[in-house]
Protein backbone atom coordinates (compact mmCIF):
# COMPACT_ATOMS: atom_id res chain seq x y z
CA UNK A 1 0.00 0.00 0.00
CA UNK A 2 1.63 3.67 -0.68
CA UNK A 3 0.62 6.84 -0.98
CA UNK A 4 -0.19 7.94 -4.57
CA UNK A 5 2.69 10.83 -4.54
CA UNK A 6 5.19 11.63 -7.29
CA UNK A 7 8.05 10.20 -5.13
CA UNK A 8 5.96 6.68 -4.71
CA UNK A 9 4.77 6.94 -8.42
CA UNK A 10 8.92 7.31 -9.42
CA UNK A 11 9.66 4.56 -6.75
CA UNK A 12 7.34 2.30 -8.97
CA UNK A 13 8.31 2.67 -12.25
CA UNK A 14 11.83 2.09 -11.37
CA UNK A 15 10.88 -1.03 -9.60
CA UNK A 16 9.58 -1.85 -13.38
CA UNK A 17 11.82 -0.42 -14.75
CA UNK A 18 14.07 -3.21 -13.15
CA UNK A 19 11.79 -5.66 -13.60
CA UNK A 20 11.92 -5.95 -9.69
CA UNK A 21 8.63 -8.54 -9.98
CA UNK A 22 6.93 -11.00 -12.44
CA UNK A 23 3.33 -8.93 -11.66
CA UNK A 24 2.66 -5.45 -10.14
CA UNK A 25 -1.07 -5.00 -7.90
CA UNK A 26 -0.66 -1.67 -7.14
CA UNK A 27 -2.87 -0.57 -3.93
CA UNK A 28 -3.04 3.34 -3.71
CA UNK A 29 -4.29 4.30 0.38
CA UNK A 30 -6.07 7.07 -1.62
CA UNK A 31 -7.39 8.23 -5.08
CA UNK A 32 -4.69 8.50 -7.59
CA UNK A 33 -4.85 11.67 -9.47
CA UNK A 34 -5.00 11.37 -13.48
CA UNK A 35 -1.76 12.78 -13.96
CA UNK A 36 -0.26 10.61 -11.24
CA UNK A 37 -1.42 7.53 -13.69
CA UNK A 38 -0.09 9.34 -16.81
CA UNK A 39 3.28 9.40 -15.46
CA UNK A 40 2.88 5.69 -14.29
CA UNK A 41 1.92 4.28 -17.75
CA UNK A 42 4.33 6.27 -19.77
CA UNK A 43 7.22 4.75 -17.41
CA UNK A 44 6.03 1.77 -18.02
CA UNK A 45 5.63 2.18 -21.71
CA UNK A 46 9.29 3.29 -21.57
CA UNK A 47 10.56 0.59 -20.17
CA UNK A 48 8.12 -2.05 -21.95
CA UNK A 49 6.99 -3.27 -18.59
CA UNK A 50 2.71 -2.67 -18.82
CA UNK A 51 2.16 -6.01 -19.19
CA UNK A 52 3.70 -6.64 -16.37
CA UNK A 53 1.30 -4.19 -14.30
CA UNK A 54 -1.57 -6.30 -13.51
CA UNK A 55 -4.40 -3.92 -11.41
CA UNK A 56 -4.36 -0.43 -9.69
CA UNK A 57 -6.28 -0.02 -6.38
CA UNK A 58 -7.84 3.11 -4.72
CA UNK A 59 -8.27 1.60 -1.47
CA UNK A 60 -9.45 4.47 0.76
CA UNK A 61 -7.41 3.45 3.73
CA UNK A 62 -5.98 7.16 5.26
CA UNK A 63 -7.35 6.71 8.39
CA UNK A 64 -6.40 4.60 11.12
CA UNK A 65 -8.92 3.08 13.35
CA UNK A 66 -7.39 3.42 16.93
CA UNK A 67 -10.32 2.23 18.80
CA UNK A 68 -14.01 0.83 18.19
CA UNK A 69 -15.43 4.55 18.08
CA UNK A 70 -11.88 7.17 17.19
CA UNK A 71 -9.93 7.35 14.11
CA UNK A 72 -7.13 9.37 13.27
CA UNK A 73 -6.07 10.78 9.80
CA UNK A 74 -2.66 9.20 9.07
CA UNK A 75 -1.00 10.68 6.15
CA UNK A 76 0.84 13.76 7.81
CA UNK A 77 2.61 13.74 10.91
CA UNK A 78 1.21 15.77 14.00
CA UNK A 79 4.48 18.68 12.86
CA UNK A 80 2.99 18.79 9.55
CA UNK A 81 -0.14 18.72 9.65
CA UNK A 82 -2.18 19.89 13.38
CA UNK A 83 -3.69 22.92 14.72
CA UNK A 84 -0.79 24.64 15.60
CA UNK A 85 0.80 23.91 12.04
CA UNK A 86 -2.45 25.17 9.66
CA UNK A 87 -2.99 28.66 12.74
CA UNK A 88 0.80 29.80 12.75
CA UNK A 89 1.30 33.05 11.45
CA UNK A 90 4.64 32.21 9.07
CA UNK A 91 2.32 28.89 7.51
CA UNK A 92 2.79 28.03 3.93
CA UNK A 93 -0.17 28.00 1.84
CA UNK A 94 0.97 25.37 0.63
CA UNK A 95 1.73 23.46 3.48
CA UNK A 96 -2.09 24.40 4.81
CA UNK A 97 -3.65 23.12 1.73
CA UNK A 98 -0.88 20.12 1.95
CA UNK A 99 -2.56 19.75 5.44
CA UNK A 100 -6.30 20.07 4.54
CA UNK A 101 -5.69 17.71 1.26
CA UNK A 102 -4.92 15.43 4.17
CA UNK A 103 -7.68 15.70 6.31
CA UNK A 104 -10.29 15.83 3.78
CA UNK A 105 -8.98 12.50 2.13
CA UNK A 106 -8.89 10.74 5.34
CA UNK A 107 -12.30 11.66 6.08
CA UNK A 108 -13.38 10.97 2.84
CA UNK A 109 -12.05 7.72 3.13
CA UNK A 110 -13.62 7.20 6.55
CA UNK A 111 -17.11 7.67 4.82
CA UNK A 112 -15.95 5.42 1.75
CA UNK A 113 -15.45 2.48 3.88
CA UNK A 114 -18.53 3.14 5.96
CA UNK A 115 -20.82 3.49 2.85
CA UNK A 116 -22.07 6.25 4.35
CA UNK A 117 -23.10 9.67 2.72
CA UNK A 118 -23.55 12.20 5.69
CA UNK A 119 -24.77 15.59 6.20
CA UNK A 120 -22.00 18.04 7.14
CA UNK A 121 -21.87 20.84 9.13
CA UNK A 122 -19.28 23.44 10.50
CA UNK A 123 -18.51 26.79 11.71
CA UNK A 124 -18.40 29.74 9.32
CA UNK A 125 -14.58 30.86 9.08
CA UNK A 126 -11.97 28.83 9.86
CA UNK A 127 -10.25 25.32 8.55
CA UNK A 128 -13.30 23.37 9.13
CA UNK A 129 -15.04 25.16 6.97
CA UNK A 130 -12.58 24.42 4.13
CA UNK A 131 -12.25 20.51 5.09
CA UNK A 132 -16.34 20.80 4.88
CA UNK A 133 -16.26 22.86 1.27
CA UNK A 134 -13.52 20.40 0.02
CA UNK A 135 -15.39 17.38 1.47
CA UNK A 136 -18.40 18.14 0.20
CA UNK A 137 -17.50 18.58 -3.23
CA UNK A 138 -14.83 15.54 -3.22
CA UNK A 139 -18.43 13.43 -2.47
CA UNK A 140 -21.01 15.01 -4.55
CA UNK A 141 -18.44 14.56 -7.99
CA UNK A 142 -18.04 10.90 -6.37
CA UNK A 143 -21.47 10.37 -6.34
CA UNK A 144 -22.08 12.10 -9.67
CA UNK A 145 -19.37 10.36 -11.88
CA UNK A 146 -21.27 7.70 -13.73
CA UNK A 147 -17.69 5.44 -13.46
CA UNK A 148 -17.48 5.71 -9.94
CA UNK A 149 -19.63 3.12 -7.31
CA UNK A 150 -18.93 5.00 -4.52
CA UNK A 151 -22.07 6.14 -2.93
CA UNK A 152 -24.11 4.86 -4.97
CA UNK A 153 -26.44 3.14 -2.81
CA UNK A 154 -26.55 6.33 -0.58
CA UNK A 155 -30.16 8.66 -0.90
CA UNK A 156 -29.43 12.15 -0.50
CA UNK A 157 -32.94 12.57 0.95
CA UNK A 158 -32.78 9.79 3.38
CA UNK A 159 -33.26 10.90 6.82
CA UNK A 160 -31.04 7.85 7.89
CA UNK A 161 -28.01 9.91 6.77
CA UNK A 162 -25.03 10.35 10.03
CA UNK A 163 -24.14 13.75 11.05
CA UNK A 164 -21.19 14.86 10.54
CA UNK A 165 -19.82 17.56 12.37
CA UNK A 166 -16.12 19.24 12.02
CA UNK A 167 -14.93 21.29 14.21
CA UNK A 168 -10.92 22.43 14.54
CA UNK A 169 -9.29 21.16 17.52
CA UNK A 170 -6.15 22.05 19.42
CA UNK A 171 -5.34 18.41 20.19
CA UNK A 172 -3.96 16.88 16.68
CA UNK A 173 -6.45 15.22 14.35
CA UNK A 174 -8.10 12.87 16.39
CA UNK A 175 -11.74 11.90 15.83
CA UNK A 176 -14.33 10.71 17.74
CA UNK A 177 -17.91 8.96 16.68
CA UNK A 178 -20.96 10.85 18.43
CA UNK A 179 -22.27 7.98 20.48
CA UNK A 180 -25.69 7.92 18.65
CA UNK A 181 -23.12 7.02 15.25
CA UNK A 182 -23.28 3.20 13.81
CA UNK A 183 -20.32 1.84 12.62
CA UNK A 184 -20.31 -1.45 11.76
CA UNK A 185 -18.56 -3.67 14.07
CA UNK A 186 -19.44 -1.18 17.28
CA UNK A 187 -22.15 -1.14 19.77
CA UNK A 188 -22.88 2.26 19.90
CA UNK A 189 -26.51 3.01 19.46
CA UNK A 190 -28.71 3.60 22.78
Amino acid sequence: FVMPTKENIEYISQDCKNQMYEKFYINFITAVSRQLLEDLAQATIESDTVARVEKIFDQYLSFCMLEQNLFTVSAYDAQTCSYYALNRPDAKDADIEKCINAITDSVFSLFVTLRELPVIRCPKGNAAEIVAEKLEKKMRDARRDPKSELFKDQAITSFQRPLLILLDRKHGHMFDFAPHMDVPGSDTRP
